[in-house]
């Protein structure tokens, strides 16, 4: 299962973060379809239980295109279980 946000560390987010904004940032130049390339890849981060990464590449994704993604309309329970 999945770990609360709450039990990441913000400095270790913050290194995440740092190290993926440039590569978001280039793929986001490559693509015609913004949301549906941060919601493809946001799904990976949670189906592979990737928490850390999932909220830096929220963070980079709004971030760089001021829209919000909503993992509840990405998944159900048993894609994350």
């Amino acid at each position: 299962m999945l770990s609360h946000p709450s039990n990441i560390d913000p400095q270790l987010l913050a290194q995440e973060v740092n190290t993926m904004m440039p590569l978001v940032e280039k793929d986001l130049a490559d693509v015609e379809d913004t949301i549906t390339y941060g919601k493809e890849r946001l799904f990976k981060f949670v189906k592979d239980k990737k928490i850390m990464e999932a909220l830096a590449f929220m963070y980079c994704f709004e971030g760089n295109t001021g829209q919000t993604l909503d993992i509840k309309e990405l998944c159900t329970t048993d894609d994350i279980i």
